[in-house]
């Protein structure tokens, strides 16, 4: 059966805005054959046209997906993944967006075998819930299929969304090595026992790192990976590794010579740079923390040097998260960071400029139009500010410790303007709610007798 034509008929009645018939459609065709990753693709981006048209309800989505709910229960029970799989798409129509269930749906068609399909959703997932787990599902999935490319690609979105993720980390990496290898290496091999040689040494050094050393075992290690570039010293492997040593035995400031020496041989690589960040990051929170117990010990001659050096370091985040912008400008996340770091910094309108690109991005959007209206409330453009507010109240589901933050402000701004009534209607959704956040009963009661 050629499922072209029949994928192309669901893509034009989207395109046309039936939105419901090209989704009646598109469970025809995965009913037939479940492995379609592009019908299952296809889907999601028709359900979440339709949500973001017509946002749905929690409510409505558990009576109307009661049914298909009962026979996921059905199947798990009767270890049928296929049934599970189709019960828990006939649920998502209603909820489209729920994480949770599009990660049991990956799951479900990862067990029946259907990989295409999985990556999919496990894409759709990681796109529209900024769920790193989503995105390292999906990248160990296409890696499996030997598709090395989409895997990385994969990962490294995971590290946008969590920078610190070892797995992501460690799986980055490997693909990279191992990317690396297979488009230049055999090229480069001057012979098949210089190619073996390169694997070897690639599978030693990981060996290596998939130990946790000890202080005391990485400087006996470190003695050992010495001697290895006294021979080789222009390795940025070893060098790399040298720099875990040192940064596992405590010495931070050894562990960044090592990662800035591998990284004269290798100037595009990401990860480096990360890394290096982070080393830096952590060095200013070593001193910080000592002059912090200076002060609380009573040492208030330590206050000044702490503030410098907390200035330094906001300096030197600013630096680099406007490094990685200028150097991918369709990261998002990072434009989000940087936006909230020139608010920091009291730049409000080049704050603005990056925030603005930032909300289209869907991960980014609630913490982007915060971040917007904290700006144009600092510049006194109150009317913005409590816009931004309510875009980002819109796109956040019940009562949450976000939604009463973002409710507060939006609070503190109808004072400012001297909205009482409005004011308090916003506050009385938070003491709704809960009557102990922050002085929400006491303005409660200003209000009530003003």
């Amino acid at each position: 059966m050629d499922l072209s034509k029949h994928i192309e008929k669901a893509e034009d009645a989207a395109r046309r805005k039936n939105f419901d018939g090209a989704i009646a459609l598109y469970h025809q065709l995965l009913d037939l054959h479940p492995d379609s990753g592009r019908a299952r693709a296809g889907l999601r981006d028709v359900l979440a046209q339709r949500a973001q048209k017509q946002k749905p309800s929690k409510i409505g989505a558990l009576v109307s997906g009661a049914m298909p709910l009962l026979s996921v229960v059905f199947g798990r029970l009767l270890r049928q993944p296929k049934v599970v799989a189709r019960s828990l798409e006939r649920y998502l129509v209603h909820d489209p967006f729920n994480l949770s269930r599009n990660l049991q749906l990956g799951e479900a068609l990862e067990r029946s075998g259907c990989s295409a399909s999985a990556i999919a959703v496990f894409q759709f997932a990681g796109e529209h819930a900024s769920s790193a787990d989503a995105w390292k599902r999906a990248g160990a999935l296409l890696y499996a299929k030997k598709e090395v490319g989409p895997a990385l690609e994969a990962y490294e979105k995971a590290l946008e969304l969590s920078p610190r993720d070892q797995e992501a980390l460690k799986q980055r990496k490997n693909l990279a090595a191992e990317g690396a290898l297979s488009g230049a290496g055999y090229e480069k091999a001057r012979s098949s026992r210089e190619l073996q040689a390169d694997k070897a040494e690639a599978k030693s050094l990981e060996r290596e790192q998939r130990r946790t050393l000890s202080a005391e075992e990485a400087r006996e290690e470190i003695t050992r990976v010495e001697e290895r570039l006294a021979s080789d010293p222009r390795n940025p492997a070893l060098f790399e590794r040298l720099g875990e040593l040192q940064k596992a035995a405590g010495d931070l400031e050894a562990a960044l010579d090592c990662y800035e020496s591998a990284l004269r041989y290798q100037p595009d690589s990401f990860d480096l740079r990360e890394k290096i960040a982070a080393l830096k990051s952590a060095a200013f929170d070593k001193k910080i923390a000592a002059l912090e117990q200076r002060i609380a010990g009573g040492d208030e001659g330590a206050r000044a040097q702490l503030e410098k050096l907390r200035r330094e370091k906001r300096a030197l985040e600013l630096a680099d998260v406007a490094r990685s912008v200028q150097e991918h400008p369709t990261d998002m996340p990072a434009r989000l960071r940087y936006g909230r770091l020139l608010v920091d910094e009291q730049k409000y309108d080049e704050a603005i400029s990056e925030l603005q690109r930032a909300v289209n991005d869907p991960r980014c959007r609630v913490d982007a139009l915060v971040a917007l209206g904290q700006s144009f409330f600092k510049k006194g453009v109150l009317d913005l500010a409590a816009k931004q507010l309510e875009k980002a109240l819109e796109s956040l589901p019940g009562m949450n410790a976000r939604s009463k933050e973002i409710l507060y402000n939006l609070g503190t701004i109808a004072e400012k303007r001297g909205e009482k009534a409005e004011a308090r209607a916003h506050y009385a959704r938070i003491y709704e709610a809960d009557i102990a956040y922050r002085d929400v009963a006491s303005k409660m009661e200003q209000l009530a007798s003003s």
